[in-house]
């Protein structure tokens, strides 16, 4: 026994280090006697203890991990890790103690006085006990200090401490999913349960849990709370708990025990077996114990000498762990010589070895002595274990995190804020709650290479192992991993078991161990409950005579069907209620074949032998009447007793309904989900789909419809395909109704569709609002014959027809004119009819399109129903008002109040009806239907065939399936669906429901059994299949109907819809298989709010009015519209201009001044023949050189204006023909260049005139500048200022050939862009200035002498060329293409010609004409 002074000194092992690790573990488990205040507290602090030596281990993996990590230099380099081991003691005082110890002084336990920096601490681990989590929480989260609980999960209930809190311990929902898979894997429904007794932990599982498992089809037999034993005056009460709990496992008969609890438990669990077997006179048989994960196994001292074999073949959830290398060898090489500073190590060795050290304090004379060298592998397994255990290895992981976290922390440090010091560390200044961001962040491989880490709620990211337990005769035992719970797996894969590997009891001789309430009924015999006794418990009856059943019963399909339309009156509560249910119904004969097409499917699969063999399938149908009242009564009757409503109480056993097909309105689906889904039963609707919002519900739910998008998608392309813009539209007011107007319109008129109206259905609600339903009927009537539209879309359920015939028939009443239309139906509308509207015509529908689901004709449906008659199914009670109202006859027995003149014989042949009264031929909902059926028979073969892998027995167990196990082999794997697999009842709590939902069946969760999915091939052919949503993987046909002159009709497949197809191009039709309403001509209709706008016109939007409305415009000049309802014309490209009529653009003419051309052609003529004239000029000059009127006007000058003048007339070529590249170079250089010469040298011939006058009076200075040198200068100085102006021209921008296609509407101007007309208007600037200055000098001069004058003839030539070149610029800027060509030759020429006549024409009159006047004493005696 130890003294007070060792229970004094908590902190048990110590190791000095740079930061501290401290661990709150328990190796003892203290018995302390209550407090009374008689004596001195520490007097009462405990009575007796026991030694946990298996505890011991959670020491070593601790101290295993520390060594470890200060021997790495990859992890924390330069520090040194140490550790504070305190023991807890399993008590809230030590626990409480052991807390204040980390807050105080080394040695006084005062918190908050803490005077040494030494020992303080960066984290605590503690456990294995959830109270031990629970009390530490209480002290050290104030100080926000990190702590990482192993063991058993600590309920944590405040938010701002789950902030400084990390379990070593995996979400533990995926350990009671693990339970629950591990019962339903062996079918193991009878079951027991121990538990904590005052425990938060035991009774959350018990008060949670358990009701979930429960919903799932498990009983309990009974449920046992262990004793708690706190103070050692409570062993007597203990005493008389572990009797009561004896007596209540002894009279169990069940065969598996959950044992729920944690460490501690499990010696309370020896010692209460232990006792058992002392009180009673016989041996414990086997049982099958379901240890959780918090039970580390662990014995005292005296529990040795006890047998274990009560865990042989039992099976325990443990965390998942794998075997640390090197840590067998160090804990076996651990001895008190080695580890002296051990302080738990003596008392381990002492209880293991039944020995003493010499100093030891425990009493216990007759011992031997220990010499502290003995071998701990030589103990066996219930002492110690040297395998590492599930908490040994969480411990290892829990101090490798913190590890990892200090490393990161640092290693952010020196990433943000460089080191002082070297490699000098500044974590030791860090606070305990810096740790916190990078615990959580955390991730990293251990020594064996599995991640470890944090996810969001702090619990450890990892699975559990399932263990199977064998005991030795030697009361050794062996822990063999035979299965795991990996919540990182895939769906289907999370629970795995290898049942091949198990080792049972040997009490049942190696065989699966039963453990139900009572053996399962044989064949030939029933099932019906006990009164008084849960629902896993029953008695066998024999079948009655004429009925066999297959191992647990047979199975009925329920079919909640429309085959009569009921008008109720309200309910004005004058009267009792059931008086006021109907007041008039009507028949759809249409409808009875949805019954034969379930009564054909349950024969062919009952008569198949390949399809649940040994099972046979019965029909259970009811008659929703299309009425919410009556759909909720239907679904209530399968949850009662046969013909008692009274849902939840149904004690007879053979009504077996594992699914109900209901339809064909959308509105019955949603109806039977209300009630239905609350007991996941699965269900399956044909004809259209509800909108099933609750996810709950939708997950039970299998809808034999595709994905309506697609029948909108192909709606839309049919639309547009036949240019359909303006349509009218007609809806039911239901829910599809109102999403089809309020979701899917929109989007038609974005995409260009237009709406005459949208208009509901007229509905009646009760039997007396008929005038009500006759005034809206009529209002709606006028609204669809006053449309313009041709086309319109009717979107109902299967009596839209119906309806439609009715809305129709008021035209002929009302006397309204009628319209032919176009109708486009949806998918769920089918032809029906009641008895009224036989003789009604039913040629609206010829010509009318259709969606159809796709289906295919069923070989032998036919032949089925031509065989069926009221004599051979008396059983039917649909058939016999059937066959009255289709053949209007009556049966003797009838009780229908009409009166027809025949009487029926049950012999008439239903193919001689036309269609508009019953079809032979299976219709859509017929086939959806038979689908359904056969869906169901292969989910329930598949279920078998599973029933028979998993199981050795050879009988089936088919009816121990759950209903919504039936929706598991349907799905195709809706694994988001978060209620997966559980049966219940709305008076189920919420809360329960709520918390199961939200975190025991995560998302990525599978289902109890494996969701492969149903997916055949049907006899049509055809596969049958459903998506991730329930929906029905198939297209949709186009349908076109033909009716005849004897009230039938034709359903003609023109197209389908291919879901494989581009969401584009869904829609595949066939154009020329379309019949058309007769009044169209067998043309393709059209429907458009006004004619189309033809080619050469554009649309222009008509105010008010919707954008298909518009009027037609011509297009703008410039622009065309080549195609018919252009919104915009648009330009013709750069080459073309458009026609007349303004719908074609056609090549644009190519354009340039050629020598072919009129133009062309006299401007070259012209300019030759100018070109002659100064040719002939200059060669007369030269031939009387020497003749005075030559000589009198500087020669050298007249010879470079003649020249300049001849080239002015040839530079015109370079302005005529296609430009090039060089033409359009040298063009505009050479006519400045030229003409500037040309203007130059007649302005120094008129300076030279003025000179020569002035120079003659006497003292002139003007004498040394006459002669040729001025004159030369001034020709020269031009000529250089005008080719400097040229020179940069070229060199800057020079000209090049361009293309002008916008400045003449129909031709293409080749020209020479000029580069940069800011030089081209310096050249004619300086040209323009030069002939300014010559003009004015020559206008001062004109009072000269006339013999030697040229100044009048200079004046009156410089008139002219300056008028010439002021008249070309508004006249070259205003002319376009190759007439501004044509203006500057015009120019050229005629300044050039100006020139040349008006000086020498004088001359060459005196030189040629007249000689006799070319003499010098002629000249002064004319001057004179």
């Amino acid at each position: 026994m130890l003294e007070d002074e060792r229970l004094n000194k908590p902190e048990m092992y110590y190791q000095s280090g740079d930061l501290i690790i401290t661990g709150i573990v328990s190796q003892f488990y203290i018995f302390s006697d209550e407090i009374t205040f008689e004596r001195h507290p520490s007097d009462e602090r405990f009575n007796d203890y026991l030694m946990l030596l298996q505890s011991y281990q959670h020491i070593v993996a601790l101290v295993f991990a520390v060594k470890e990590i200060n021997d790495n230099p990859q992890l924390l380099s330069n520090i040194t890790l140490g550790f504070h081991i305190y023991n807890s003691y399993f008590s809230a005082s030590w626990t409480y103690h052991a807390s204040m110890q980390l807050l105080s002084a080394h040695g006084k336990c005062i918190p908050n006085f803490k005077c040494d920096t030494q020992y303080n601490p960066v984290a605590v681990i503690g456990g294995p006990s959830f109270d031990v989590g629970v009390h530490m929480a209480a002290n050290l989260c104030i100080y926000k200090i990190p702590q990482l609980t192993y063991g058993a999960t600590p309920k944590i209930n405040d938010v701002t401490e789950t902030v400084f809190f990390h379990r070593m311990f995996p979400n533990e929902n995926h350990q009671c999913r693990g339970i629950l898979q591990l019962l339903l894997f062996f079918s193991w429904t009878w079951i027991g349960v121990i538990c904590s007794q005052n425990d938060e932990t035991g009774e959350r599982f018990v008060n949670v849990i358990l009701p979930l498992f429960s919903l799932n089809g498990i009983c309990f037999d009974f449920i046992v709370r262990f004793p708690n034993l706190s103070f050692s005056s409570g062993i007597i009460n203990m005493s008389k708990e572990v009797n009561k709990g004896n007596q209540v496992i002894m009279e169990s008969t069940a065969n598996v025990f959950i044992l729920h609890g944690d460490v501690k438990n499990i010696i309370m669990l020896t010692t209460l077996l232990y006792m058992f077997e002392l009180n009673m006179p016989v041996k414990l048989s086997g049982q099958v114990w379901i240890m959780l994960a918090q039970m580390d196994f662990s014995s005292v001292g005296h529990q040795s000498r006890w047998k274990a074999n009560f865990i042989d073949g039992s099976l325990s959830f443990a965390i998942h762990s794998q075997e640390l290398l090197g840590f067998q060898k160090f804990l076996q090489m651990r001895n008190p010589v080695a580890d002296s500073e051990d302080g738990f190590i003596r008392d381990v060795w002492q209880y293991a070895f039944k020995c003493l050290f010499p100093n030891s304090e425990t009493d216990g004379q007759d011992m031997e002595l220990c010499t502290g060298y003995e071998k701990p592998e030589t103990l066996s397994e219930p002492l110690f274990d040297p395998n590492i255990s599930g908490n040994s290895y969480s411990i290892y992981n829990a101090v490798y995190a913190l590890a990892h976290a200090l490393h990161a922390m640092h290693s952010s440090q020196v990433k943000h804020r460089p080191m002082v010091g070297g490699s000098n560390w500044k974590l030791l200044n860090h606070h305990p709650w810096q740790v916190h961001q990078y615990l959580r962040r955390v991730s990293f491989n251990n020594s064996v290479n599995e991640v470890v880490y944090f996810d969001q709620n702090g619990e450890i990211g990892a699975g559990f192992d399932i263990i199977n337990w064998i005991v030795f005769p030697n009361q050794s035992f062996l822990k063999v991993k035979i299965g795991r719970i990996d919540p990182q797996a895939a769906p289907d894969k999370v629970f795995n078991i290898c049942e091949d590997s198990i080792v049972w009891s040997k009490s049942f001789n190696q065989a699966v161990p039963l453990s139900t309430c009572n053996d399962n009924c044989h064949l030939g015999y029933r099932k019906t409950k006990k009164e008084g006794e849960q629902f896993c418990c029953y008695d066998c009856l024999p079948c009655p005579e004429g009925k066999i059943s297959n191992e647990k019963g047979e199975f009925l399909i329920a079919g909640i069907l429309s085959q009569i339309y009921i008008f109720s009156n309200p309910i004005s509560f004058t009267m009792h209620p059931s008086e006021e249910l109907l007041d008039q119904t009507v028949i759809l004969t249409q409808n009875y074949q949805h019954i034969l097409a379930l009564l054909f499917a349950i024969n062919e699969i009952n008569e198949n032998p390949l399809i649940l063999p040994n099972v046979t399938l019965g029909l259970n149908i009811f008659n929703s009447h299309f009425s919410p009242s009556w759909t909720y009564l239907a679904s209530l009757e399968l949850l009662s007793t046969q013909d008692r409503s009274v849902p939840n109480y149904k004690c007879d056993g053979r009504d077996n309904t594992i699914a109900v097909i209901g339809g064909p309105e959308a509105e019955i689906g949603f109806h039977m989900a209300t009630i239905l889904s609350n007991y996941k039963i699965p269900q399956f609707t044909y004809g259209s789909a509800p909108a099933i919002n609750d996810q709950n519900q939708g997950a039970f739910f299998h809808w034999m419809f595709p994905d309506g998008s697609y029948q909108y998608r192909g709606i839309f392309q049919l639309l547009q395909h036949f240019q359909w813009t303006w349509v009218g539209v007609l809806f039911q007011d239901d829910d599809n109704g109102n999403k089809f107007v309020q979701d899917v319109l929109p989007v038609f008129s974005q995409s260009g569709i237009c709406f005459d109206f949208i208009e509901r259905f007229p509905a009646i609600a009760f039997y007396c609002d008929f005038d009500q339903l006759v005034n809206e009927t009529v209002a709606t009537l006028k609204v669809i014959m006053g449309a313009t539209a041709n086309v319109l879309v009717l979107h109902s359920e299967i009596q839209g027809l119906m309806t439609l015939r009715m809305l129709l028939q008021f035209s002929e009443y009302e006397g309204l004119p009628t319209k032919t239309k176009v109708w486009i139906m949806t998918a769920p509308m089918d032809f029906t009819s009641v008895n009224i509207q036989r003789l009604w015509n039913i040629d609206f529908l010829h010509g009318a399109m259709s969606f159809a689901v796709h289906s295919n004709e069923v070989l032998g449906f036919q032949k089925f129903i031509q065989n069926q008659s009221p004599t051979s199914r008396k059983q039917d009670g649909f058939i016999q008002i059937f066959w009255e109202q289709t053949f209007n006859c009556l049966f003797p027995d009838s009780k229908t109040d009409k009166q027809f003149e025949k009487n029926c014989t049950g012999e008439e042949q239903l193919e001689t009806l036309p269609a508009s009264v019953f079809e032979i031929g299976m219709t859509v909902h017929s086939y959806g239907i038979y689908n359904a059926a056969y869906a169901l028979a292969h989910a329930f073969h598949a279920m078998q065939l599973s029933e028979f892998k998993h199981r050795r027995q050879g009988k089936q167990k088919l009816l121990n399936q759950q209903l919504w196990q039936v929706t598991s082999w349907t799905d195709e794997c809706k694994r988001a669906h978060n209620v997966c697999g559980f049966m219940g009842s709305q008076s189920q709590s919420s809360a329960l429901k709520v918390w199961w939902n939200s975190s025991f069946h995560q998302p990525q969760s599978a289902c109890p059994i494996a969701r492969d999915g149903v997916s055949f091939n049907n006899s049509a052919g055809e596969t049958v299949s459903f998506n991730q949503k329930g929906e029905l993987v198939a297209g949709f046909d186009v349908i076109n109907w033909i009716t005849f002159i004897n009230e039938s009709f034709l359903r003609v497949k023109v197209g389908r819809i291919d879901l494989k197809a581009p969401p584009a191009k869904v829609l595949l039709l066939q154009d020329d298989d379309i019949v058309w309403p007769s009044s169209f001509n067998q043309t393709r209709p059209l429907s458009l709010c006004n004619d189309n706008c033809r080619s050469g016109y554009r649309r222009k939007k008509k105010e008010g009015k919707q954008f298909c409305c518009y009027d037609c415009i011509p297009c703008p000049e410039g622009k065309i519209s080549n195609k018919k309802d252009m919104d915009d014309c648009i330009l013709c490209h750069g080459g073309q201009y458009p026609n007349n009529d303004r719908d074609l653009c056609l090549p644009k003419d190519i354009s340039f001044l050629s020598y072919e051309e009129p133009l062309g052609m006299s401007t070259s003529i012209f300019a030759l023949i100018f070109s002659s004239i100064t040719v002939s000029v200059l060669g007369i000059f030269i031939k009387h050189k020497d003749t005075p009127i030559v000589k009198a006007n500087n020669i050298d000058l007249t010879y470079t204006l003649l020249i300049s003048l001849l080239f002015s007339f040839l530079c015109v070529f370079l302005f005529i023909g296609q430009p090039e590249k060089l033409t359009c170079l040298l063009r505009q250089p050479a006519f400045g260049i030229i003409f500037s010469m040309a203007v130059s040298c007649i302005l120094a011939k008129t300076i030279t005139v003025v000179l020569a006058f002035m120079a003659t009076k006497p003292g002139s200075s003007m004498r040394k500048w006459v002669g040729k040198g001025l004159a030369i200068s001034i020709v020269l100085c031009c000529f250089m200022i005008q080719a400097t102006i040229c020179t940069v021209w070229l060199a800057t921008s020079p000209p090049f050939p361009d293309s002008d296609m916008h400045s003449m509407a129909k031709e293409i101007i080749l020209e020479c862009n000029e580069g940069s007309a800011t030089m081209f208007y310096y050249v004619l600037g300086f040209m323009g200035l030069l002939a300014f200055v010559s003009f004015t000098v020559a206008f001062l001069a004109k009072k000269l002498p006339d013999s030697f004058n040229e100044a009048k003839f200079i004046t009156f030539s410089m008139l002219v060329f300056c008028s010439v070149w002021l008249s070309f610029v508004p006249t070259y800027l205003s002319t376009k293409g190759k007439y501004m060509v044509a203006v500057e030759i015009f120019s050229i020429l005629a300044s050039s010609a100006g020139l040349l006549g008006c000086i020498f024409s004088p001359k060459c009159y005196i030189i040629v004409v007249r000689p006799d006047l070319n003499s010098k004493a002629q000249l002064i005696r004319i001057k004179h």
